[in-house]
């Protein structure tokens, strides 16, 4: 007798998209894990490569090998002179990773790249704390899939460890007035003395933590105040304006806040103190006028004057720029969500240091870097605020899935910096170890270009300092007549414009060539 067939199932017919994660994914830790292992992926991916850029990766890398080198831990040099455009935490980093690998471009990025995986955990743990694992692991993963900042975390700069601090400083924040919030409404709603009795106890435990939060608050403001001073005004000044407007539940805890104030201003504080006192108007000078004057109001002006940073966001803001607008939009037509208070919190966070800085000078996306994290949290508020359980599980296996492509991706192609052409400058670097340069005090020029561009790689690689950029062939023949020695790096296709036969080829390099004339 034949057993009876079993029917054939039809997989396409019987799979569901939802089965490929689980129920309630994104609050699992799980869902952490596998975000932090993409994090990682994402952020730590083939650092060295494709090496630093040009011009501000080498000028602060150089920073950080001097403070190594030299006996002056407290007061950042370059080319062995004193430079107060900037205080010195992001050195120390730079530093430190030098100490730990040696003069590599993986070192000089490390503590960047360490920041900004620090910052996506930030980002969870706000979002946790403003409502659930859902918002932080949404918060999370927008960050983290966000190409300006992804590239940001791959470069020997200060902006990603300025966010880093300053994410760290509204978490805190966050905690604390979740805290005062709840605390405030657990105290207008007893009535009976045993419950006053009970939420009593309670209150005094919230009150300590309360307390070693906002004192947390002012101490990773103040550890941001001595990468970038000036932007640090946001960091504190922000939440205390939050407060102002809710001010009937901070009342009871002015306290605590002027202290976060006072901690702030201990943490960085004593380095101005010291540099004042010791070096006075030289300080001033190298402080105020160089970095206060420079950036706030700037030497120029961009063309598209306080609609500067609109162009900014629409040129780097992707991928996540068009549900950020579809957020502002549910926003504006009052579709609010729960936990207003913490959306007006991350809208005054985003806002007011970018209308505040379109009125400034010189404006590029990584002077305002530190709004992404209030920026991806009430994007994220909105996000999960209006969509259901059901809808946001679907999201979450797309997501998990888009991590997986973009991380084989950038495996196989990491992030493009773009402005890197230091291959000359390491070759040359490698000649001069070697002794096949001969080097006795000449001047080193580079014809055409820009200074800052060509001066720094030059430094960092080869310990040269750049004497000038020569810009046409008239600068140059009042060069070659003086009858001065002096070294030149010219670009292959310039060559046609440089007289050669008064000069001696030293090496030819990748683009450029270095002749000599004596």
């Amino acid at each position: 007798m034949k057993s009876a067939q079993k029917p054939i199932k039809n997989w396409k017919k019987d799979f569901k998209f939802d089965s490929m994660l689980p129920a309630g994914f994104t609050e699992s830790t799980a869902a952490f894990w596998i975000l932090i292992f993409f994090a990682i992926i994402l952020i730590f991916n083939d650092l060295s490569t494709p090496g630093l850029v040009s011009f501000d990766d080498c000028y602060y890398a150089q920073k950080g090998w001097e403070m190594l080198k030299g006996d002056d831990w407290i007061t950042p040099h370059y080319g062995g002179k004193m430079d107060f455009i900037n205080p010195p935490l992001f050195f120390w980093m730079i530093a430190a990773s030098f100490a730990a690998f040696g003069k590599t471009a993986f070192a000089a990025k490390f503590f960047t790249a360490l920041c900004g995986f620090g910052t996506v955990l930030a980002a969870y743990e706000t979002g946790r704390t403003i409502k659930d694992r859902t918002l932080g692991w949404w918060s999370a993963f927008f960050l983290s899939t966000s190409y300006i900042f992804l590239k940001s975390s791959r470069r020997a700069m200060m902006d990603v460890p300025f966010l880093f601090f300053a994410a760290l400083a509204l978490l805190f924040f966050v905690k604390a007035s979740r805290l005062i919030f709840d605390s405030y409404s657990a105290e207008n709603s007893s009535s009976s003395a045993g419950k006053r009795s009970s939420a009593s106890s309670a209150y005094l435990v919230s009150i300590r933590r309360i307390w070693i939060y906002l004192i947390l608050f002012g101490l990773f403001a103040g550890l941001a105040a001595l990468i970038k001073t000036v932007l640090v005004v946001f960091v504190i000044g922000i939440p205390f304006i939050f407060a102002h407007f809710h001010r009937r539940k901070y009342l009871k805890h002015i306290l605590p806040m002027i202290i976060s104030l006072l901690t702030a201003a201990i943490t960085a504080g004593w380095w101005f103190v010291y540099e004042l006192v010791k070096y006075g108007n030289t300080f001033f000078d190298g402080f105020y006028n160089k970095m206060l004057s420079g950036h706030i109001h700037g030497a120029e002006r961009m063309e598209s004057g306080a609609l500067g940073y609109l162009f900014e966001f629409a040129r780097h803001f992707w991928l996540w720029l068009p549900l950020t607008l579809w957020a502002l939009w549910m926003i504006l037509k009052k579709k609010l969500v729960k936990d207003g208070r913490f959306l007006q919190l991350m809208l005054l966070e985003t806002f007011i240091p970018i209308i505040t800085l379109s009125f400034a000078g010189n404006k590029t996306i990584r002077y305002v870097l530190f709004t992404f994290i209030p920026m991806i949290l009430f994007t994220s508020i909105v996000f999960a605020g209006r969509f259901t359980k059901e809808k946001l599980h679907r999201f979450a296996v797309v997501a998990v899935l888009f991590l997986g492509i973009l991380s084989v991706y950038l495996v196989a192609r990491p992030v493009d910096l773009k402005k890197i052409n230091n291959a000359d400058y390491i070759e040359l670097a490698k000649l001069i170890q070697s002794g096949n340069i001969p080097l006795q005090g000449e001047k080193f020029y580079h014809y055409k270009g820009e200074l800052w561009i060509n001066q720094n790689p030059l430094f960092y690689y080869c310990d040269i300092r750049l004497s000038g950029i020569i810009s046409d062939r008239v600068e140059l023949d009042r060069h070659l007549s003086s009858g001065e020695p002096f070294y030149l790096l010219v670009k292959k296709d310039d060559r046609a414009e440089i007289p050669l036969s008064r000069f001696t080829l030293i090496a030819d390099l990748r683009d450029r060539v270095l002749l000599c004339h004596k």
